[in-house]
Protein backbone atom coordinates (compact mmCIF):
# COMPACT_ATOMS: atom_id res chain seq x y z
CA UNK A 1 0.00 0.00 0.00
CA UNK A 2 2.97 2.31 0.74
CA UNK A 3 4.11 1.85 -2.84
CA UNK A 4 0.97 2.96 -3.93
CA UNK A 5 0.51 5.74 -1.67
CA UNK A 6 3.88 7.02 -2.75
CA UNK A 7 2.19 6.99 -6.46
CA UNK A 8 -0.91 8.71 -5.56
CA UNK A 9 1.05 11.39 -3.45
CA UNK A 10 3.61 12.15 -6.51
CA UNK A 11 0.37 12.17 -8.66
CA UNK A 12 -1.27 15.15 -5.66
CA UNK A 13 1.38 16.82 -5.99
CA UNK A 14 1.13 17.33 -9.73
CA UNK A 15 -2.60 18.58 -9.60
CA UNK A 16 -4.31 15.63 -10.67
CA UNK A 17 -7.83 15.80 -9.21
CA UNK A 18 -8.33 12.42 -9.67
CA UNK A 19 -5.18 11.50 -7.19
CA UNK A 20 -6.42 13.75 -4.63
CA UNK A 21 -10.06 12.49 -5.02
CA UNK A 22 -8.39 8.72 -4.61
CA UNK A 23 -6.19 9.91 -1.65
CA UNK A 24 -9.02 11.02 0.59
CA UNK A 25 -11.41 8.07 -0.56
CA UNK A 26 -8.68 5.48 0.97
CA UNK A 27 -8.03 8.01 3.92
CA UNK A 28 -11.80 8.14 4.89
CA UNK A 29 -10.78 5.73 8.10
CA UNK A 30 -7.92 7.46 9.51
CA UNK A 31 -9.97 10.83 9.25
CA UNK A 32 -12.88 9.79 10.79
CA UNK A 33 -10.43 7.55 13.57
CA UNK A 34 -8.56 10.79 13.86
CA UNK A 35 -11.94 12.56 14.76
CA UNK A 36 -13.48 10.14 17.26
CA UNK A 37 -9.82 9.87 19.01
CA UNK A 38 -9.18 13.74 19.03
CA UNK A 39 -12.03 15.68 19.20
CA UNK A 40 -14.50 16.28 21.37
CA UNK A 41 -16.14 19.12 20.43
CA UNK A 42 -20.02 19.25 18.98
CA UNK A 43 -19.12 20.35 15.66
CA UNK A 44 -20.81 18.73 12.80
CA UNK A 45 -19.14 15.25 11.55
CA UNK A 46 -19.50 16.41 8.32
CA UNK A 47 -17.53 20.37 8.60
CA UNK A 48 -14.84 17.94 10.61
CA UNK A 49 -14.55 15.07 7.88
CA UNK A 50 -13.87 18.21 4.56
CA UNK A 51 -11.71 20.06 7.29
CA UNK A 52 -9.66 16.86 7.86
CA UNK A 53 -9.19 16.34 3.91
CA UNK A 54 -7.88 20.01 3.16
CA UNK A 55 -5.38 19.28 5.88
CA UNK A 56 -4.53 15.77 4.11
CA UNK A 57 -4.06 17.89 0.70
CA UNK A 58 -2.04 20.69 2.42
CA UNK A 59 -0.51 18.15 3.91
CA UNK A 60 0.87 15.95 1.16
CA UNK A 61 2.18 19.19 -0.70
CA UNK A 62 4.63 19.91 2.37
CA UNK A 63 5.51 16.28 2.98
CA UNK A 64 8.93 15.52 2.41
CA UNK A 65 9.66 11.52 1.32
CA UNK A 66 13.23 12.22 1.65
CA UNK A 67 13.15 12.56 5.25
CA UNK A 68 12.25 8.84 5.45
CA UNK A 69 8.66 9.35 7.38
CA UNK A 70 6.39 7.11 5.80
CA UNK A 71 3.51 9.00 4.47
CA UNK A 72 0.50 7.50 6.23
CA UNK A 73 2.38 8.02 9.58
CA UNK A 74 3.17 11.60 8.87
CA UNK A 75 -0.66 11.99 7.90
CA UNK A 76 -1.61 10.61 10.63
CA UNK A 77 0.15 13.18 13.19
CA UNK A 78 -0.70 16.26 11.34
CA UNK A 79 -4.32 14.74 11.79
CA UNK A 80 -3.69 13.85 15.21
CA UNK A 81 -2.25 17.76 15.72
CA UNK A 82 -5.08 19.41 13.25
CA UNK A 83 -8.03 17.76 15.55
CA UNK A 84 -6.16 18.36 19.15
CA UNK A 85 -5.55 22.12 17.86
CA UNK A 86 -9.22 22.44 17.32
CA UNK A 87 -10.62 21.13 20.48
CA UNK A 88 -8.17 23.50 21.93
CA UNK A 89 -9.73 26.70 20.18
CA UNK A 90 -13.14 25.39 20.72
CA UNK A 91 -13.00 25.21 24.30
CA UNK A 92 -14.75 28.09 25.76
CA UNK A 93 -12.78 29.64 28.49
CA UNK A 94 -14.65 31.25 31.39
CA UNK A 95 -14.04 34.41 32.77
CA UNK A 96 -14.82 36.25 35.32
CA UNK A 97 -16.37 38.69 33.49
CA UNK A 98 -19.01 36.52 31.52
CA UNK A 99 -22.48 37.83 31.89
CA UNK A 100 -25.72 35.53 32.67
CA UNK A 101 -29.06 36.58 31.73
CA UNK A 102 -31.30 35.76 35.17
CA UNK A 103 -34.26 37.21 33.44
CA UNK A 104 -34.06 40.05 35.55
CA UNK A 105 -30.80 41.19 34.97
CA UNK A 106 -27.54 40.40 33.80
CA UNK A 107 -24.73 39.35 36.43
CA UNK A 108 -21.29 38.59 35.98
CA UNK A 109 -19.72 35.25 36.92
CA UNK A 110 -17.77 37.49 39.47
CA UNK A 111 -20.63 38.21 41.30
CA UNK A 112 -21.50 34.39 42.00
CA UNK A 113 -18.51 33.76 43.72
CA UNK A 114 -18.75 33.07 46.87
CA UNK A 115 -16.41 35.10 48.95
CA UNK A 116 -15.00 32.80 52.41
CA UNK A 117 -13.29 35.67 53.35
CA UNK A 118 -16.51 37.92 54.44
CA UNK A 119 -17.21 35.96 57.29
CA UNK A 120 -16.97 38.81 59.90
CA UNK A 121 -17.40 36.77 62.91
CA UNK A 122 -14.90 34.05 61.95
CA UNK A 123 -12.29 37.11 60.86
CA UNK A 124 -13.15 38.70 64.48
CA UNK A 125 -12.35 35.59 66.14
CA UNK A 126 -8.98 34.95 63.91
CA UNK A 127 -7.91 38.19 65.29
CA UNK A 128 -9.22 37.98 69.02
CA UNK A 129 -6.94 34.20 68.74
CA UNK A 130 -4.17 35.81 67.16
CA UNK A 131 -4.15 38.69 69.87
CA UNK A 132 -4.67 35.75 72.68
CA UNK A 133 -1.55 34.41 71.29
CA UNK A 134 0.32 37.10 71.28
CA UNK A 135 -0.26 37.78 75.08
CA UNK A 136 0.33 34.04 75.76
CA UNK A 137 3.63 34.52 74.15
CA UNK A 138 4.70 37.21 76.33
CA UNK A 139 4.42 35.36 79.19
CA UNK A 140 7.67 32.95 78.11
CA UNK A 141 11.01 33.43 78.25
CA UNK A 142 12.92 34.48 74.80
CA UNK A 143 14.26 30.61 74.78
CA UNK A 144 10.91 29.76 75.53
CA UNK A 145 9.53 32.04 72.34
CA UNK A 146 12.27 31.56 70.30
CA UNK A 147 11.61 27.58 70.51
CA UNK A 148 7.83 28.16 69.72
CA UNK A 149 7.96 30.72 66.96
CA UNK A 150 11.34 28.14 65.02
CA UNK A 151 8.56 25.00 65.68
CA UNK A 152 5.34 26.25 65.22
CA UNK A 153 6.14 29.61 63.26
CA UNK A 154 8.94 28.50 60.80
CA UNK A 155 7.65 24.72 60.81
CA UNK A 156 11.33 23.87 61.70
CA UNK A 157 11.95 20.17 63.55
CA UNK A 158 13.49 20.11 66.75
CA UNK A 159 16.25 18.34 65.33
CA UNK A 160 16.57 21.44 63.06
CA UNK A 161 16.23 24.19 65.76
CA UNK A 162 19.14 22.09 68.05
CA UNK A 163 21.85 22.96 65.04
CA UNK A 164 20.63 26.07 64.16
CA UNK A 165 20.83 27.52 68.28
CA UNK A 166 23.94 25.24 68.69
CA UNK A 167 22.22 23.43 72.12
CA UNK A 168 21.42 19.79 72.68
CA UNK A 169 18.61 17.92 71.24
CA UNK A 170 17.02 17.50 74.54
CA UNK A 171 17.38 20.98 75.71
CA UNK A 172 15.19 22.05 72.97
CA UNK A 173 12.63 19.06 73.94
CA UNK A 174 12.28 20.23 77.44
CA UNK A 175 12.56 23.89 76.37
CA UNK A 176 9.34 23.72 74.02
CA UNK A 177 7.70 21.19 76.66
CA UNK A 178 7.73 23.75 79.49
CA UNK A 179 6.36 26.93 76.95
CA UNK A 180 3.49 24.80 75.83
CA UNK A 181 2.84 23.96 79.64
CA UNK A 182 3.14 27.99 80.71
CA UNK A 183 1.29 28.62 77.78
CA UNK A 184 -1.55 26.03 78.69
CA UNK A 185 -1.34 27.31 81.83
CA UNK A 186 -2.13 31.24 80.35
CA UNK A 187 -5.37 30.00 78.72
CA UNK A 188 -6.41 28.31 81.49
CA UNK A 189 -6.06 31.39 83.67
CA UNK A 190 -8.63 33.84 80.68
CA UNK A 191 -10.82 31.09 80.58
CA UNK A 192 -11.92 31.22 84.05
Amino acid sequence: MEYRMKDLVARCKGGEMEAKEEIIEKLKPLIFTSIRKYYFGEEEFKDLFQEGALKILQAIHTFDEKRGVPFLGYIKLQLKFFYMDRRKKVRKELSLNNQIDTGDDLLSFIDLVVDETANIEENLLKVQDSKILVKALKTLTEKQKQMIILYYGNGLSMKKISKRLGVHYQTVVKTKERALKAMKKYFIQIAN
